[in-house]
């Protein structure tokens, strides 16, 4: 037997693992990088991109297609998750979030709240799949194109979900063994075949779920009256922003309706984290019963997304005639269009919404979808808010525009940093209602939530979240010169803007069908009015609007001011009161805007202006129904000889009513034909 030492060529003494690859490589894991030995001789490697004990290398192995999967042990000190793949023919590395697009920090969080280090465990089974076990009891599999998570059911005090070892059989069942903390150590088997899983890319009804992402932000889109959030993954990213850097910015946000029958009875129905149930179910209410049957709800569970790309294909297709002769499948979500309900460009003008004869949803921004709930669940007593059902029937539209060639200091740029929100919210009961509010429930979960301050601009109708300090710290954090985010009303006042604590008093959590309707009129749970000050009970100064003061400025209301701890924060915006009649219908939108001025620290004339001016850019193109979206042409019409991806098309006002400009940047000596022509499509 022959010792080997860092003398002869291995990068540190310290081994934790060793793996023999199929071509009799020896790869050896070591505290402070990686070896191979191959032909007697060693070659020695670190992690891209490494700090300080980042290559405490803990697992390697080899999966079917000869590359490498590499663990190093968590520092907390570099809040990221250091899983990689490595190409053996060319040295390539590639970190996990970049090869499969999903966020690892959302699997091992737990990791990360604490100060020692810990342990990624990676296995490969006989089928090449590659195994490794996240915080809440979560296995997680990652396949040739796509990642899997098992929750499982076992009581976390037996598991060690930082050290969990595995080994696997001909069958594809899994055995791991870990040690609990305490002494005892349990080993378990799994069989990945016998269970259901979560697919990061989907939900569990990819119809039901949405992505709206055309721009910078990466938004989960759900019907039913809440958005961003998911009890069926409740650690996925909501509201990526910017999109692709595994920070999310908004938890969820849920739909608030209440009011007074003609008996002053209270009814109203809402949606926060569906750990209740939910007051909405999916549908449309039928006119004759008052309620929406099981059959149609299914029918309705699902979302219908379409973008400026879709429609424009559909639309080229159609002109080629492969449409109407089957050549070109046209996307589902074009022809299964509730047309009913959602605006549809009628191409005949028969009344009759058929793709066959060139009709086509009507788009909003460069990306749209579209859904319908209700709240008329018979078994309403089970769900959120325990009450009496309005008898609503909710249309709920989101969209957003996008521009490449905006740049981050030009306001215009908000456009990419927005995304819009519609509720149509009609009446189908029998009743007359009074004293009605229509509102936004929002937790604004900003990167890391536990450092959250919040604020409102009654006189801008907006509610915003922004950084306690100037450090967003964790490994879901922004970092130094946090951003900010703001939820708007484009087309109502904001009456009312109240916050509540997560705790069960009367500033807390609601639990009676009164208390929601209470928070909507700025109200605590006693029925108290809000009042302006520190004292925000028992004051002289009744106000609608909490912290409603300029945030940073000694003078005004805001958290800071009154020595608010940040932290975790949910607020209620809205507005009301108003008369609701049967049949009638009131529109609110919104629109959620985030910015960051990255190169200063956050102040009032820093990042707080540089939100107000994303906002009022906002607010003046949705006034004039004019964004300066600048959607990229098809290549048709240009010569084929101006190939150079430097070249851009824009197009814009987008939607444009009597004008509209082009402009297009083209290298030297190329050009671009024209061809003008008029057409009787009814959306042109």
């Amino acid at each position: 037997m022959e010792e080997i030492f860092v003398k002869d060529g291995l990068i540190d003494s310290a081994i934790n693992c060793i793996e023999i690859t199929q071509n009799g490589d020896i790869w050896i894991g070591t505290k402070k990088g990686f070896s191979k030995f191959a032909n007697n001789s060693f070659a020695n490697y670190l992690l891209p991109a490494s700090k300080t004990n980042n290559n405490d290398i803990n697992s390697i192995v080899e999966d079917n297609n000869t590359t490498l999967w590499i663990s190093a042990n968590i520092d907390t000190n570099i809040w990221s998750i250091p899983i990689y793949t490595m190409e053996t023919k060319t040295n390539k590395f590639e970190n996990v979030y970049d090869k499969y697009g999903i966020c690892l920090g959302e699997f091992f969080k737990m990791y990360l709240y604490n100060s020692n280090l810990y342990r990624i465990n990676l296995h490969k089974d006989l089928n090449g799949n590659i195994f490794t076990f996240g915080t809440n009891n979560c296995i997680i599999k990652f396949n040739s194109n796509s990642v899997e998570k098992y929750y499982l059911t076992v009581a976390s005090s037996y598991l060690n979900y930082y050290n969990v070892r595995f080994s696997s059989d001909a069958k594809g069942r899994l055995f791991f063994v870990s040690n609990n903390g305490g002494g005892l150590t349990y080993l378990y088997s799994f069989d990945p075949s016998k269970y259901s899983y979560y697919n990061y890319n989907t939900f569990i009804n990819p119809q039901s779920n949405k992505r709206l992402d055309v721009n910078n932000v990466n938004a989960s889109i759900i019907g039913k009256g809440v958005q961003f959030f998911s009890s069926k993954d409740p650690i996925g990213l909501n509201y990526e922003v910017p999109k692709g850097s595994c920070k999310s910015s908004l938890f969820c946000t849920g739909l608030w309706i209440g009011g007074l029958d003609s008996l002053k009875r209270i009814r109203g129905s809402a949606s926060t984290y569906l750990q209740s149930g939910s007051d909405y179910s999916s549908g449309p209410i039928d006119s004759v019963t008052g309620y929406c049957d099981s059959i149609t709800s299914n029918l309705y569970d699902r979302v219908w997304q379409i973008d400026r790309g879709m429609i424009d294909k559909f639309i080229d297709e159609y002109d080629k005639g492969n449409v109407t002769n089957g050549k070109y499948a046209v996307p589902n979500d074009i022809t299964t269009w509730p047309a009913k309900y959602a605006d549809y460009v009628d191409f005949n003008k028969d009344g009759k919404y058929n793709p066959m004869d060139k009709d086509y949803p009507k788009l909003l921004g460069d990306m749209m979808t579209f859904s319908i709930f209700n709240d008329t669940t018979i078994n309403k007593a089970d769900n959120e808010t325990q009450g009496l059902a309005v008898g609503a029937e909710v249309h709920c539209t989101t969209y957003s525009f996008y521009c490449d060639s905006l740049k981050d200091s030009d306001s215009s740029s908000a456009l990419n940093y927005t995304t819009f929100y519609r509720y149509k919210v009609i009446n189908r009961s029998k009743f007359d209602y009074t004293n009605f509010y229509i509102s936004l429930f929002v937790d604004p979960d900003l990167g890391n939530y536990n450092d959250d301050f919040i604020g409102c601009d009654s006189a801008n109708n907006n509610g915003y979240c922004y950084n306690g300090d100037n450090n967003d710290e964790g490994w879901n954090g922004y970092g130094l010169n946090p951003p900010m985010i703001a939820v708007k009303i484009l087309n109502m006042p904001m009456t009312n803007f109240m916050i509540y604590n997560n705790d069960f008093t009367v500033m807390g959590n609601p639990e009676k069908p009164e208390h929601y309707y209470y928070y909507q009129q700025s109200r605590w749970l006693d029925y108290k009015p809000l009042t302006f000050g520190k004292d925000v009970r028992g004051g002289s100064r009744i106000t609608n609007y909490f912290y409603s003061g300029l945030p940073y400025l000694s003078s005004e209301w805001n958290e800071k001011v009154v020595g608010s701890a940040a932290g975790g924060r949910k607020f209620v915006m809205g507005s009301g009161p108003f008369n609701l009649k049967r049949n009638e219908r009131k529109t609110i939108d919104f629109a959620v805007v985030w910015s960051r001025d990255s190169s200063h620290s956050n102040g009032l004339t820093t990042s707080y202006k540089k939100n107000l001016s994303y906002l009022n850019s906002v607010a003046n193109w949705y006034k004039n129904n004019n964004y300066p979206s600048c959607y990229k042409a098809p290549t048709s019409g240009i010569n084929e000889s101006a190939k150079s991806t430097s070249n851009t098309i824009a197009i814009y006002p987008n939607p444009f009513n009597s004008a509209t400009t082009i402009h297009y940047s083209i290298n030297k000596n190329e050009y671009v034909n024209h061809k003008r022509e008029r057409k009787s499509d009814p959306a042109l």
